[in-house]
């Protein structure tokens, strides 16, 4: 079977990330257009656009294979790591 680029799974439409930091503050919505070639790309620009403090993010996803009596067995595993300066931190702070 061929294999289906990033892009062309993700398509056109938007990625909304829910912010919610807990009872005492306001949950809010993010929202940015899925452009460039994969979900990590579109997340990246969402923290670039909207946060004060300078952010990265990395995901990934692969397929685990496991084998087994009855043959091998496939499932699908997702993370990522979200890096951010501390909010003290001098080089927090953006320069345009």
């Amino acid at each position: 079977a061929g294999e289906t680029s990033q892009q062309a799974l993700l398509g056109n439409g938007v990625l909304a990330l829910t912010i919610d930091q807990g009872a005492q503050t306001q949950r809010y919505q993010g929202i940015v257009q899925l452009d460039g070639t994969s979900l990590e790309d579109a997340a990246r620009t969402y923290f670039r656009q909207s946060e004060q403090i300078p952010t990265d993010i990395k995901m990934s996803v692969a397929k685990l294979v496991t084998p087994g009596p009855g043959g091998a067995r496939e499932q699908w595993r997702a993370g990522g790591i979200l890096a951010q300066f501390l909010p003290q931190a001098p080089e927090r702070m953006r320069i345009p």
